[in-house]
C-alpha cells in the first residue's frame, strides 16, 4: 500500500512538473507598428495610382524603416526591420505575419487563419519582348528570429494579370523551421504580362492573430537581360546590428560603469554579394564618439579580403570610453566601401550606446512573448549587478499586449538579493499589466520608497495563478544565463530561452524635486564620485550667491555649505546623499547623487 501511494506522489509531481514552464508566444500587439502608423497618418501624402515605374526595379528594404518605400510599393502592411532576418543578404528585410498596418491582429481570434501582409509594387513598365529576358528575384527565409511557420502555413508570389485585371498565383512556398535566406528566380515571358503597369505580389498565409508564421523577403530586383544565373549583385553590405561595446549591458547607468565592463570586442557582420571569382578588397572603418562633446573614442579603418558571396563577423578591438559625472551616450558609426558598389544605402549603421540611469540587457524590440506556465505560484528573477551602491527606484517592463488584455491580472513586482537562498528586498503587490502607445512599448512601476543596492541584485515578477504574463523577449542579445524562474517543486531553474526578457531597473534622483527652469542650461558637475568626501565643483555661476545643500535617502536635510569649488562633507557617514545647488532664492538648480565610499 505504501509503495502504492509512493508510485501516486510521484506520478503526480512528475505531472506537475511536466505541466510548469517557462514558454514563449506570439506577440498579439505591436506597439512599435501602432506609434508608427499614427505617425505615418500625419505624414503620409496619398500618391495618385500612376504607371511612371521604369526599369530597373530594385529594393533591399534598407533605407525605409517600419513601412515600405512608397516610391516603389503600393501598400504599408509589411514590417520593414533590422530585428527578425537572420544573416540577411542586407540590413533590413520586410517581414511577413499576422500583424495588419496598424500593429492590431487581423482578426480577434486565435483561430482567424488566411491570407494575412501583403506587399504590392506600384505599376511598372514591362512592353518589352520576351527575348529581353526579363527575370524578377528575391530573398526569402522562413521564421528568421520570429516564430515557425507550419507546413500549412505559406509565403506566396502573385503577378498582375493585365488581361483580366486579377491577380494570378506564380509559386508559393510551404512553412518550415529556420533555413539560410534563398534566393528565387523568376522569368517573366507570357504576354498578358510584358505590358505597360505590371505588378508584382508577395503575400502570407498563417495564423492571423498577431505575430506568428514568420517570412522575410529581401534583395528585390526586376529588370531586362537577365539569366538564371543572374544572382549576383555589386554590392557589399553590412547586414546586422552591432553587438553591444559593453560586456553584457546594452545599457548602464553612467555612474556605475567602470572599463572592466567593456567588452574585448565589438562586432558587426559584413556580407559580400559578389559573384566574381577573384577576392574583393573592402574597406571597413568604424567611429566611436561621444556624442554630448562631440569627442572622438576611436577609429579604425582597414582592409577585408573577402571572397564571392563571403560573410565576415567583422571584430574591433575594445573601445576606450571614459567616465563621466552625468548621462551621456556613445555613438558609433560602421561604413564599408569598395569600388563600384552599387548600393549605398545598406553600407552605414550607427549604434547608440546609452550611459544613463538604468540597466539593460536588451536592444529595444521584441520579437516574441514571454511567460510562465505554472500550476501554482510562478517566480521570474534577473540577474543585475551595481558595481557601486546605488538607489534603485523604478523598474519598467515591456508588455506585448494581447488582443484581448490582461490588465485584470495581477503580479507582484519584487526584487531580491539572493534568489538561493531566497533573500527578498522589495515587494509592491497588486499590480498588473500596463500597456502603452510609445514606440518602444515600455511602462514604468515605481517603487513606493527608494531601495539601496550593490553587487548582485535581481528584479521580477511573482504570480500566483496561471496566465501568461507575456513580457518581450528579445532574440538578437541573449542572456539566458541571467534569467531564472521557480514554477514547481525542482526550485530556481536556469531560462533555457535564448534571448533577453525586457526587464529595466533604473536609478532615478527620487527625491530631486523642486528644481527651477534654469536646470535646463546650467551644468554642475562634482567629482571625484564615489569619493571620501572631499568633492571637487565645477560650472559655479559666480554672479550668484549659491549653496549646497546635503540630504540623505530619507529626506533630511544634514547641512548647508557655502558653495565654492571644494565642498567638504569628510564627517558624513559611508553612504549615498543628494547634494543640491541652491541660489539665494532657495531654487534648486541642479542635484547630484554622491556616493561616499569611506
Amino acid at each position: 500500500m505504501k509503495r502504492s501511494l509512493l508510485l501516486l506522489y510521484i506520478t503526480l509531481l512528475f505531472v506537475n512538473i511536466s505541466i510548469a514552464q517557462e514558454l514563449t508566444k506570439a506577440m498579439q500587439y505591436s506597439h512599435l507598428l501602432e506609434k508608427a502608423y499614427l505617425d505615418y497618418q500625419q505624414n503620409y501624402t496619398a500618391k495618385k495610382l500612376v504607371d511612371t515605374l521604369e526599369l530597373p526595379f530594385f529594393d533591399d528594404f534598407s533605407d525605409v524603416k517600419v513601412y515600405p518605400n512608397t516610391s516603389k510599393w503600393l501598400d504599408n502592411k509589411v514590417f520593414i526591420n533590422n530585428s527578425f532576418g537572420k544573416n540577411s543578404p542586407t540590413k533590413g528585410v520586410a517581414t511577413f505575419d499576422g500583424f495588419d498596418h496598424r500593429g492590431a491582429p487581423y482578426v480577434n481570434s486565435s483561430f482567424g487563419y488566411g491570407v494575412c501582409d501583403s506587399l504590392t509594387s506600384l505599376p511598372i513598365n514591362l512592353n518589352y519582348s520576351a527575348a529581353d529576358s526579363i527575370y524578377l528575384s528575391f530573398y526569402i527565409q522562413p521564421q528568421g528570429l520570429g516564430r515557425v511557420p507550419a507546413n500549412n502555413d505559406s509565403l506566396i508570389l502573385e503577378f498582375r494579370n493585365l488581361n483580366t485585371g486579377k491577380f494570378v498565383k506564380i509559386i508559393s512556398w510551404p512553412g518550415t523551421a529556420v533555413k539560410d535566406f534563398r534566393q528565387i528566380m523568376v522569368p517573366i515571358t507570357a504576354e498578358e504580362y510584358l505590358k505597360k503597369g505590371f505588378q508584382f505580389r508577395f503575400k502570407n498565409k498563417g495564423s492571423q492573430f498577431g505575430g506568428d508564421d514568420h517570412w522575410h523577403i529581401d534583395y528585390v530586383k526586376l529588370n531586362r537581360f537577365r539569366n538564371v544565373n543572374d544572382t549576383a549583385f555589386f554590392d557589399v553590405s553590412i547586414n546586422n546590428n552591432p553587438s553591444s561595446l559593453l560586456k553584457s549591458y546594452t545599457a548602464i547607468p553612467f555612474n556605475q560603469y567602470d572599463s572592466s565592463m567593456l567588452a574585448s570586442n565589438h562586432f558587426i557582420n559584413v556580407r559580400n554579394n559578389y559573384s566574381s571569382d577573384a577576392i574583393t578588397v573592402v574597406t571597413f572603418t568604424f567611429t566611436s564618439y561621444l556624442k554630448e562633446e562631440a569627442l572622438k573614442l576611436d577609429s579604425v579603418t582597414k582592409g577585408l579580403p573577402m571572397a564571392p558571396y563571403a560573410s565576415d563577423y567583422e571584430d574591433s578591438k575594445k573601445v576606450s570610453i571614459p567616465k563621466r559625472n552625468n548621462k551621456y551616450t556613445v555613438e558609433t558609426k560602421y561604413y564599408v566601401t569598395t569600388n563600384n558598389d552599387n548600393t549605398k544605402s545598406n553600407d552605414t549603421i550607427i549604434q547608440n550606446q546609452n550611459f544613463h540611469d538604468y540597466f539593460a540587457y536588451d536592444d529595444g524590440t521584441a520579437e516574441n512573448g514571454y511567460g510562465l506556465s505554472v500550476s501554482g505560484e510562478g517566480r521570474f528573477a534577473y540577474l543585475f549587478s551595481a558595481k557601486q551602491k546605488d538607489t534603485l527606484t523604478d523598474v519598467s517592463y515591456f508588455f506585448t499586449q494581447k488582443q484581448v488584455p490582461i490588465i485584470n491580472e495581477l503580479f507582484t513586482l519584487t526584487i531580491w538579493k539572493s534568489i538561493n537562498p531566497e533573500v527578498i528586498l522589495y515587494q509592491k503587490t497588486s499590480q498588473t499589466p500596463n500597456y502603452t502607445d510609445i514606440i518602444n512599448g515600455f511602462s514604468n512601476y515605481q517603487l513606493d520608497s527608494v531601495l539601496e543596492v550593490e553587487g548582485d541584485f535581481y528584479v521580477g515578477w511573482i504570480q500566483s495563478s496561471n496566465y501568461f504574463l507575456n513580457v518581450g523577449l528579445d532574440r538578437n542579445t541573449v542572456n539566458s544565463d541571467r534569467m531564472f524562474y521557480k514554477v514547481n517543486a525542482l526550485g530556481w531553474q536556469q531560462s533555457t530561452e535564448k534571448g533577453s526578457v525586457m526587464i529595466r531597473p533604473y536609478f532615478k534622483d527620487r527625491l530631486a524635486t523642486g528644481i527651477s527652469n534654469k536646470v535646463k542650461n546650467f551644468n554642475w558637475n562634482i567629482y571625484p564620485n564615489p569619493g571620501k568626501g572631499i568633492v571637487n565643483s565645477t560650472s559655479i555661476i559666480e554672479s550668484e550667491e549659491l549653496s549646497v545643500r546635503v540630504i540623505d535617502l530619507q529626506g533630511r536635510l544634514l547641512k548647508t555649505i557655502n558653495s565654492s569649488p571644494l565642498i567638504d562633507i569628510s564627517d558624513l557617514e559611508k553612504g549615498i546623499y543628494l547634494l543640491q545647488l541652491v541660489n539665494s532664492k532657495n531654487e534648486i538648480l541642479q542635484t547630484q547623487k554622491y556616493i561616499k565610499n569611506d
